[in-house]
């Protein structure tokens, strides 16, 4: 009997001493930590490196599924003119026929379903319109120590480098639906307006009235969708969606939870919950719960998005102490960082009509009647489905007070009505008239589900209302007669506010702050997705956030963000550009922390410490401070095994899609070292 025991311990110890531990977890395989992940993986071949995804596979490059049903060698995200047709689809439908294929709520983070933020591999770069904008000068200078102007523009630049960036997506290097863009561009000059390259917004451009600019887009050169997938992921994701590297392992349909700390603010592992689908808009859904552990002088980086990252940090006991009744349920706060999730912010949007009697507004959903456009696409890469929706856009000031261009119009030769008809008409066009120096920011905060809740940032401060306002009723009655081949069709359809006329100032007002939507069809509070400053970056220690040296989150001594949660408002551009920068500069500091030639601990002293074990101590299974319901927006795919036990797991289990549960290029060796352990143990019970 007590030979028996030994043995039986012995054998625990050798199964024990094959279990994975990780020296990096990502959280996220977003547009953030994509970039991160690449240089991380690359840069430390020796270390291994988890990554928690909440979606998986999402391009036909690495490993996506989802084909549009006019080519077996394409998926939705990598046709630029599918942009429209995935994200803000409630319902999915995945039924092939004439027009497209839902896939919206496969691909929706259930945690912010308020809203439509992507989940996959690549993140909301894989769901967006790919505008590459850099934060104009005059924002960034007001950013901390080392993420000024000059700290950043040789990132963007990098980016540039690294991507394929141009104007004239089409592989003929032609631009499409011009007809209104045309017209446009003859409103924008007759204003005093140049045409520029806004792919960074300079000083000069920050003194001027106004300028415009045709849609700088980022492809992958062979007018597909790129930038992240070709600039980073296809180095480390092979094209069925498994790691290159043996020191990667991805966990798909993996939503984070939390992270465990111990009471010195270490990171000691991450909670998780596997699914078995991707589709999973309800609550109940929250899968399989699994810890991976950290190793001793390993790190956590969060890249789960601007809504989600500073929700794993309240579940996670991190947060501005003694608010926590007020910003969920079953919150506990024991590292006090008052800036976590304090100034969510979002651009703020209106929809106009305007009609164009020589132009005829684009269907891209209408696969019949593009059929011709479809055939130029898929054998040459030409054509309106190289291109995203905006074909022009302009910055202008609300009024001669503003210090610099403070409005953008994005124009799209779309209807404003969308699907329904009564707000349709075929000569009839999108503008969007989008706030882009945002007054309004408000603290995120978490339902009884441990969703995130719908922000108080929309028209909620009267500055944002009358700068809209302004601008509305410049556009409408100042630059717009400069065509008299333009028409206005004052919101959609030019029938849904018969009562109001555009040409006096408080009717733009009321058609501002009267509402949303009218039959479903948005006009006004329109939520941009372009979500910062959750967990800023912040100079000043006391105030929380993160520390601009080193990404760690105050309070914590191995808990890093990346993602849009760093950038305090204004940020008047759309964040894409600046998040993929960012995450260069990211890269290279946390490649000087990992390398021990930068602090680990932050320039400056954390604002508060733990005053208690963490929530869950150092015990994995300890329920979590928040609802273990919610998770992370990160991209991914099911799995049966805990990271932070073998790595011998079922290749066999596939998500719906057909994808392996988790992807590790390093599974051989942990099969061969568990097998070893035990064939050590039938050798002694054999004896």
């Amino acid at each position: 009997m007590k030979r028996s025991l030994s043995l039986l311990l012995l054998c625990a110890t050798l199964l024990i001493c094959s279990a994975q531990e990780y020296d990096l977890i990502l959280v996220g395989l977003g547009t953030a930590n994509s970039i991160v992940a690449s240089r991380l993986v690359q840069q430390f071949p020796e270390k291994q490196i988890l990554v928690l995804d909440a979606g998986g596979p999402t391009s036909v490059k690495i490993g996506g599924t989802d084909k549009v049903p006019y080519s077996n060698d394409l998926c939705y995200v990598d046709v630029p003119g599918e942009y429209n047709n995935i994200a803000w689809k409630a319902v999915g439908n995945y039924s092939v026929g004439n027009f497209l294929t839902l896939l919206g709520d496969k691909y929706k983070v259930k945690e912010a379903s308020f809203t439509w933020q992507g989940m996959g591999y690549g993140g909301n770069s894989q769901f967006n319109g790919m505008l590459f904008q850099s934060v104009p000068v005059n924002n960034m200078d007001n950013w901390p120590t080392g993420w000024k102007s000059s700290d950043l523009l040789p990132y963007y630049q990098k980016v540039i480098q690294n991507t394929f960036v141009t104007p004239t997506p089409s592989k003929d290097g032609k631009n499409y639906l011009t007809d209104i863009a045309d017209a446009m561009r003859t409103v924008f000059k007759a204003s005093g307006y140049n045409e520029v390259d806004t792919t960074i917004l300079t000083s000069e451009l920050g003194q001027t009235n106004g300028y415009f600019s045709r849609p700088y887009l980022v492809t992958d050169g062979n007018g597909q969708r790129g930038g992240i997938v070709d600039g980073y992921l296809t180095s480390i994701i092979d094209a069925n969606g498994a790691p290159k590297q043996a020191n990667l392992k991805i966990v798909n349909l993996a939503k984070v939870s939390r992270v465990i700390i111990d009471a010195t603010g270490t990171a000691t592992g991450v909670e998780y919950y596997v699914r078995t689908t991707q589709q999973d808009l309800q609550p109940a859904q929250q899968g399989t719960k699994q810890t991976a552990t950290v190793k001793a002088g390993g790190r956590v980086i969060l890249g789960a998005g601007a809504l989600v990252t500073p929700k794993i940090l309240y579940q996670s006991g991190i947060g501005p102490k003694g608010q926590e009744a007020s910003l969920g349920t079953g919150l506990n706060f024991v590292i006090d960082n008052p800036a976590v999730g304090s100034i969510l912010t979002d651009h703020i949007g209106i929809q106009v009509g305007l009609g164009y009697s020589a132009g005829t507004n684009y269907n891209y959903g209408d696969y019949t009647k593009n059929a011709a456009d479809l055939q130029s696409y898929t054998s040459s890469r030409n054509g309106p489905y190289s291109q995203y929706a905006p074909v022009i856009f302009a910055h202008m000031k609300s009024d001669a007070n503003q210090a610099h261009p403070n409005i953008e119009v994005m124009v799209n030769p779309v209807s404003t009505g969308g699907s329904n008809a009564a707000y349709t008409a075929s000569d009839e066009f999108q503008v969007l008239l989008i706030n882009m120096d945002q007054k309004a920011t408000s603290q995120l905060k978490l339902n009884s589900d441990g969703f995130v809740t719908y922000p108080s940032v929309y028209f909620t401060n009267a500055i944002d209302v009358d700068a809209v306002t302004d601008a509305l009723y410049t556009f409408l009655n100042t630059m717009l007669p400069k065509n008299s081949g333009l028409r206005v069709i004052f919101g959609p359809g030019g029938v849904s506010h018969p009562e109001l006329d555009p040409t006096k100032r408080e009717d733009c007002k009321t058609y501002i702050t009267g509402g949303s939507s009218k039959d479903g069809v948005p006009y006004s509070n329109m939520i941009m997705n372009h979500f910062t400053g959750t967990v800023p970056l912040l100079q000043d220690a006391a105030a929380g956030g993160v520390d601009p040296a080193t990404l760690v989150v105050r309070g914590t001594t191995n808990i890093h963000v990346v993602d849009a949660s760093l950038y305090k408002p204004p940020t008047a551009a759309h964040p894409v550009a600046t998040v993929m920068a960012g995450a260069e500069r990211a890269s290279d500091l946390l490649i000087q922390v990992l390398s021990g030639s930068a602090p680990t601990t932050g320039s400056t002293a954390a604002p508060g410490t733990p005053t208690s074990a963490s929530p869950a101590g150092t015990t994995p299974t300890t329920a979590a401070p928040g609802t273990p319901t919610s998770a992370s927006p990160a991209p991914g795919t099911p799995s049966t095994t805990t990271p932070g036990q073998s790595t011998t797991v079922p290749r066999s289990e596939e998500t719906t899609s057909g994808t392996p549960a988790v992807r590790d290029a390093s599974s051989a060796s942990a099969v061969v070292v568990t097998n070893f352990a035990l064939f050590i143990c039938s050798l002694f019970f054999m004896l």
